[in-house]
């Protein structure tokens, strides 16, 4: 569709070179004059030199017609590709992505991005980034939010904060307790609703994960807003330690303004925060939240061909985004700017994005993310649109929750795989008990059921089909089921003779028993994958032992496993950088 200065344009020089039908004037088949001469004269005021022109007017018109007619099939040809051009110059909401698409993109590595310039900018350029060399692929696909399994979880927030104000405002006009609470109920459960299809019409799952300091969010969904004026971040779909979570943006995130013409510019402000009474899966009561807030400036700073390994775009336009961050966090009321103390090398506020888009793609056909340190851009990543490729697979996984916890009462207790691996499309799960022939076990992200406590050998065993003869890789992980239900040698048991501090911890961990010993403990350290940490042999004081040298570590929730005879405990500890 032609922009209003295309449709003017038009306008114009069909008026001004288009041949003029001489049957609608007053001309003969001779090319002359049919109109009274005096009547021009004394009707219309017209003199004796204007007369002699008006003589020869279908005269010169005839000709005028003949020269013109080849220029005007010229213009209408070249108004068409004008209009054509126009159309490939803009950038539609239509063309990009929505529910049920998916988009093969190849990965490149950061080690070859060194060579590549990916700033110039203006009109008919030519980005040739034809060397680009891939060494993984991904599937960026898009759903419907409602088949995120996060719709349940904002409800359920959204209703309890919608009824908390309702109520009380029904009581204070003079309600009834139960008239209200059956009123507000019904209101705020309409209301959630409605907000939830206002706010997300799509989704799409990320291989990203939030690092929040203390935990992360995994399984990350980003719940977008799209119509016909740009493409809007409205929340963020995750769990943590397998608990749905939803986050909705106080203020959205304009990831693009549709149309997308060259010259357009806009700037968006955003934020969002996260707010948690405990960290998820240790049990551990802890006020803790986290803060986003960002500076999108959308620029679309070029048009012309763009090459890749994969094609040659012809009309392309490409996008700037400079995203400024600042994030802080807020443990037991003391406020921390990430930015003031953490160095820029690892974590940038300011991010830059480079995007060319094509109109018959949904998405980026070429997309670059570099950071701004001192001023220099520093290349981080890049991906392209692509065909299938024969890759090596690199076989990943996680699984929640750490540890799975077997209660009296339970029979059993669900774990939750989720494979982050790449350039695999077939899945192969070992769960290492007799129940293994779980018939999800070749899904993607299976969830399996253990009945007893024990450290199992979870194998899963990814393969490429697209190359020749296939190519598969292999990884082994412990996963740990604690049984809280008997204490004896047999499964791995909880116990309450020890008593373990400080929690959170820094550099060291004490462990004191309550009871006579024995036997000698032995002590073990576990990170959330299963790797065992190297200890230091602990100092001894009687009953109390003190494990020393942790101020290393990472931060991040930990297993310390004290076994003493034939009994053994497992708890969550958290390591904290202050």
């Amino acid at each position: 569709m032609a922009n209003k200065e295309t449709k003017y344009l038009i306008k114009s020089l069909f008026i001004f070179v288009a041949p003029i039908p001489l049957h609608l004037l007053p001309c003969d088949k001779n090319n002359n004059w049919q109109l009274d001469k005096g009547i021009l004269r004394a009707q219309f005021k017209v003199n004796s030199v204007a007369l002699v022109t008006v003589s020869h007017f279908c005269y010169l018109l005839s000709v005028f017609n003949q020269l013109t007619m080849t220029r005007f099939i010229l213009v209408v040809c070249s108004l068409l590709m004008l209009i054509t051009a126009s159309a490939q110059n803009s950038y539609f909401s239509s063309y990009f992505a929505g529910t049920g698409d998916s988009f093969l993109v190849s990965q490149v590595s950061i080690f070859d991005l060194g060579n590549e310039d990916f700033r110039p900018t203006g009109a008919n350029v030519v980005w040739d980034h034809n060397n680009l060399y891939p060494f993984s692929q991904r599937i960026r696909s898009f759903t419907t939010p409602n088949a995120t399994g996060f719709l349940p979880s904002y409800l359920l927030t959204c209703a309890f904060n919608c009824f908390n104000s309702c109520y009380s405002d029904c009581l204070g006009t003079g309600g009834i307790d139960f008239v209200c609470t059956g009123l507000c109920n019904a209101q705020c459960n309409t209301n959630c609703l409605t907000s939830w299809a206002a706010n997300f019409n799509l989704a799409e799952l990320t291989n990203d994960s939030i690092n929040l300091g203390i935990t992360s969010l995994t399984q990350v969904y980003n719940l977008y807003k799209k119509d016909n004026s740009g493409l809007y971040q409205n929340g963020i779909g995750a769990r943590i330690s397998n608990v749905p979570l939803v986050v909705a943006y106080d203020n959205p995130d304009r990831v693009y303004k549709f149309p997308l013409r060259y010259g357009d510019s806009t700037v968006s402000v955003s934020s969002y925060a996260i707010k948690l009474d405990s960290i998820p899966g240790t049990g551990i009561n802890f006020s803790f939240s986290y803060k986003h807030a960002q500076t999108r400036s959308n620029y679309v700073d070029g048009w012309g061909t763009l090459i890749t390994p994969y094609a040659t775009y012809d009309s392309v336009l490409k996008h700037r985004s400079v995203i400024h961050n600042r994030d802080s966090v807020t443990v037991f009321g003391n406020t921390i700017t990430l930015g003031d103390f953490i160095p820029n090398q690892f974590v940038p506020d300011t991010v830059i994005e480079y995007s060319w888009f094509d109109r018959i793609e949904g998405v980026p056909v070429l997309k670059v993310t570099a950071w701004l340190i001192n001023g220099d851009e520093i290349y981080q990543s890049a991906e392209f649109r692509d065909t299938i490729r024969c890759f090596d697979p690199i076989a990943i996984f996680g699984y929640l929750p750490i540890p799975a916890t077997l209660n009296n009462g339970d029979d059993s207790v669900e774990v939750n795989f989720y494979s982050l691996s790449f350039n695999a499309n077939t899945f192969a799960w070992d769960f290492d008990d007799a129940n293994n022939t779980t018939n999800n076990a070749q899904n993607q992200s299976p969830s399996h059921w253990y009945t007893e406590g024990g450290i199992y050998s979870v194998t899963l065993t990814v393969c490429n089909t697209a190359c020749p003869q296939g190519r598969c890789e292999e990884i082994t992980l412990p996963v740990i089921v604690v049984d809280n239900r008997t204490v004896g040698i047999n499964g791995i048991n909880t116990t309450n003779e020890w008593n373990i501090g400080p929690n959170p911890f820094t550099s060291s961990i004490s462990v004191e028993h309550s009871g006579k010993l024995t036997n000698l403990p032995q002590f073990s350290l576990l990170d959330i994958t299963g790797r065992q940490i190297d200890l230091s042999a602990p100092e001894n004081n009687g009953n109390r032992y003190t494990i020393n040298g942790l101020d290393t570590l990472p931060e991040g929730v930990y297993l310390l496993t004290i076994q003493q005879g034939g009994n053994q405990q497992i708890v969550r500890v958290v390591k904290m950088g202050w």
